[in-house]
């Protein structure tokens, strides 16, 4: 195995979970950050819960974390994960990795937005609250 390449920080507070990514991602780094988010989800399961990921500073990642995200967004929704808001200050090209609707769970909305403000207010309309 190799280091993580690209870091990232976790925060939940209430229902929501606060991601802020950063740098190009390999591997191990999408592996640490699936752990840690399923650590840190554990009290929320059985209940709606929702995510802010900050991509601000993220590049992208190597194809070999495509499986290890899909997986473990996956696990997220089949665990309560109903709202995901992705806040990037730019329009980019590496938000095309996230696609908005995903067919094996009609209930998850994801959002694209440019402020953290924006994403909390989304949430708070649709009943998440920090």
């Amino acid at each position: 195995m190799f280091e993580a390449h690209g870091s990232f920080s976790l925060t939940l507070t209430g229902r929501i979970l606060r991601a802020e990514l950063s740098g190009a991602w390999n591997s191990e780094a999408a592996l640490a950050y699936e752990s840690e988010l399923q650590a840190m989800v554990q009290p929320l399961i059985g209940q709606p819960w929702a995510s802010i990921s900050i991509m601000n500073g993220w590049e992208l990642y190597t194809p070999d974390c495509q499986p290890i995200i899909t997986c473990m967004l996956d696990w997220a929704r089949t665990h309560g994960l109903t709202q995901d808001v992705l806040v990037n200050q730019v329009p980019s090209i590496k938000m095309q990795a996230f696609p908005s609707t995903i067919k094996a769970f009609p209930a998850f909305h994801r959002h694209f937005v440019q402020t953290q403000e924006q994403a909390f207010a989304l949430l708070k309309l649709a009943g998440f609250e920090p």
